[in-house]
């Protein structure tokens, strides 16, 4: 499913995708097999020979949530082509922040997501940072 969110100021705009984890991944996330405190490369590593990642993908992976053992996970699919990576990297933190509370509270109910790997594919960002708080 593709969708985006766009700040009521329509400075700031985020698209992603989400998709169901690989069959075991939650497990492993669950069980420490793998943790979001790794360093990039050895997350990589884990990532390529374990579920057949490519190394762009499994060295993009931003947050683990909703907690940090969590059995979703949030990952920057952006190119560099396409979107300002400094600007992205600007907010990245609360984008992190939104993606937790979003897997924690779920969309109905106060039920937490599970099992969902949401990639940003696009952002557009603005450049000014009094227009990026408003969202």
């Amino acid at each position: 499913m593709k969708c985006f969110a766009e700040t009521p100021n329509k400075k700031n705009k985020i698209t992603m995708i989400a998709e169901p984890l690989e069959r075991g991944l939650p497990e492993d996330i669950g069980n420490g097999g793998v943790s979001i405190d790794w360093n990039r490369k050895t997350i990589g590593e884990f990532f390529e020979k374990s579920y057949g990642w490519d190394v762009l993908a499994s060295r993009s992976i931003w947050a683990f949530g909703p907690d940090k053992q969590g059995p979703n996970i949030l990952l920057d699919d952006t190119l560099s082509g396409e979107v300002d990576k400094n600007l992205l990297n600007a907010v990245k933190d609360s984008i992190v922040q939104g993606f937790q509370w979003g897997a924690r509270e779920g969309p109905l109910y106060d039920e937490p997501i599970r099992i969902v790997k949401f990639k940003i594919v696009d952002a557009r960002i603005a450049p000014e940072p009094l227009h990026r708080g408003s969202g």
